[in-house]
């Protein structure tokens, strides 16, 4: 059995006086203006032929080339050295028989297509699909050529036939993804058929063929957990052809739930042979696509009213598995709206997943989707709707800054157990949150002027709240029937209605703030606790004694 010495990656360190051979992958540090080091998992069986620190190329056990000489074509080698060995022995798997060619020629990986013209031109397969490897890229990723100096010649020095474009991806909340798809915006050839020429002592250079194809999937198996930080960013290797993207380049990851993160850039991208191109870290927010509903549900979903949503339903195209109860609902364009009655009534539905361009839930979308659980309001959405979620089992939702109106009975019995309105929300109807008894906390926005009639009836949870300072009126049976023990009042409310704090039952203390008794009713407090104090300010007492709808509390008024 033939054996050849293959030495690889014998590199001087960057930045030394050092000769810097071709050997070494040099990073380009023109991105983020300093220098980049990175580790590796020794022990990460999935990666072949690696980077070290950013500069070092290693070989992992078992890695194979094609090997080429004077009477046999693309031969097949195996590394019989170590993981982490920069050079070593390579044994002969199987051999195969070619024309007479002037030198040896050694390619990484091997390919049993490769092959060689008798003027020594390379044609090989630059991988679309490349596997993911930690901190650098994955087995087969990394073509690579040797040209001896003569047909006997079994000593070969690889070098990179490709330069490196390195993705980095967090995602705050944490995410495992599954793929990472790269494109010029030119559609830029940058995998399949090409051909490499290489000299002895040269640089190889790649062209592509017109049958190459324009993007580069990096494929992470069963998922890869990414960085919760920008500095704690999960690196995704590109190996590519020296090519500048013209049009800049757009990046498509997908996490294990087939959810999308896309980013497109404009300016120009150069991948230059040899050398690491890093990108900044970029924090991938996954989304479904905007022509799809995804949901799940004890059995397969149709919607109430197929044409509410801005595009045309096709049930022809939605899916629903039974075993793993998920379903994804198909339109012919993107979803801008989940109209009137959506989905009304619709019992089978725990969770749904809502595609980022819609920017509005309409009247009774989700009113009686009694078994309704998870669902999310995306960044854009202006507008909820009036009983939009009445009577669901949400008892957690995230309502976004981009909201400004919630509708009447917006979340009447719904399960809410805490809520952040947001400051851009300028208007909640009456009966918001009605009888949402397991409403405990609740921030209200200095942005609001009103607390709407009936808005917090029935929450008997509630056992405290804070008003800003932006609040005006307090409307009519608001807090009717809630669980307060304790409420301030703040300086701005002017008036406060009928059956505001009625059986209210635990309520003992209310605080006015405004030395001047905003207008009141008599039944203000009706049938509300027995130790009920009013408090304010201690030379208001005789006002607020004799103000009309105050004075039937005279007994409970105290200064403070």
């Amino acid at each position: 059995m033939k054996k050849i010495t293959i030495l690889a990656a014998v590199v001087a360190l960057l930045g030394s006086c050092a000769q810097n051979t071709e050997d070494t992958i040099n990073p380009n540090n023109k991105a983020e203006g300093r220098t980049i080091y990175a580790t590796f998992d020794n022990e990460e069986e999935e990666t072949k032929t690696y980077v070290e620190n950013y500069k070092y190329l290693r070989w992992h056990a078992g890695d194979e080339i094609s090997f080429f000489d004077a009477t046999t074509h693309n031969s097949q080698y195996a590394f019989a050295g170590n993981d982490g060995d920069a050079e070593g022995g390579f044994n002969a798997v199987a051999t195969g028989e070619g024309t007479a060619i002037a030198t040896t020629y050694g390619v990484y990986p091997y390919n049993a297509a490769t092959s060689i013209s008798e003027e020594g031109v390379i044609s090989v397969e630059l991988p679309s699909t490349q596997a993911y490897g930690v901190n650098s890229f994955g087995k087969g990723a990394n073509t690579m050529v040797a040209v001896g100096e003569s047909a006997t010649d079994d000593k070969l020095f690889f070098k990179n036939a490709c330069g490196y474009l390195v993705v980095k991806l967090y995602n705050e909340s944490g995410a495992t993804v599954k793929s990472v798809v790269l494109k010029g915006n030119n559609e830029e050839k940058i995998a399949g058929a090409a051909t490499i020429t290489a000299t002895y002592a040269g640089v190889p250079s790649v062209t592509m063929a017109d049958t190459a194809t324009s993007a580069v999937t990096i494929d992470c198996g069963e998922g890869v957990e990414i960085g919760t930080t920008a500095e704690t960013a999960t690196e995704f290797w590109f190996a590519l052809p020296e090519i500048t993207f013209e049009g800049g380049i757009t990046i498509t990851a997908t996490d294990t739930e087939g959810k999308e993160y896309e980013k497109t850039t404009t300016k120009p991208v150069v991948i230059t042979r040899n050398n690491v191109q890093p990108m900044k870290a970029l924090n991938a927010t996954f989304s479904i696509p905007n022509n799809e509903i995804w949901y799940t549900a004890t059995e397969q979903v149709t919607p109430y009213a197929t044409n509410v949503f801005g595009a045309t339903y096709l049930p022809q195209q939605s899916t629903y598995d039974s075993e793993t109860q998920k379903g994804i609902l198909v339109f012919d364009g993107d979803v801008t709206n989940i109209g009137h009655r959506a989905f009304y009534y619709c019992v089978e539905l725990t969770s749904v997943t809502i595609p980022d361009g819609v920017i509005s839930f309409g009247l009774e979308s989700f009113q009686k989707c009694l078994n309704l659980t998870i669902i999310n309001i995306p960044e854009g959405v202006t507008s909820i709707g009036n009983n939009a979620f009445e009577s669901t089992a949400i008892f957690e939702i995230t309502i976004p800054n981009s909201v400004t109106n919630i509708g009447n009975y917006a979340f009447m019995y719904a399960d809410l157990e805490s809520l952040i309105i947001p400051q851009s929300v300028t208007e909640i109807g009456e009966g918001a949150f009605e009888y949402c008894r397991n409403l405990v906390n609740v921030v209200v926005p200095n942005t609001l002027k009103k607390i709407a009639m009936r808005m917090f009836f029935g929450c008997q949870s509630l056992a405290s709240i804070t008003l800003p300072n932006s609040i005006t009126s307090i409307g009519y049976q608001s807090f009717h029937s809630s669980g307060l023990e304790s409420i301030a009042i703040p300086e701005s409310v002017t008036s406060i209605d009928a059956y505001a704090f009625a059986n209210c039952y635990s309520l003992k203390g209310l605080y006015c703030k405004s030395t001047t008794p905003p207008s009141g009713k008599t039944n203000m407090f009706s049938n509300s606790s027995t130790i009920l104090k009013i408090y304010v300010p201690t030379e208001s007492v005789t006002k607020y004694k004799n103000a009309y709808g105050w004075s039937t509390y005279k007994s409970k008024i105290e200064g403070i």
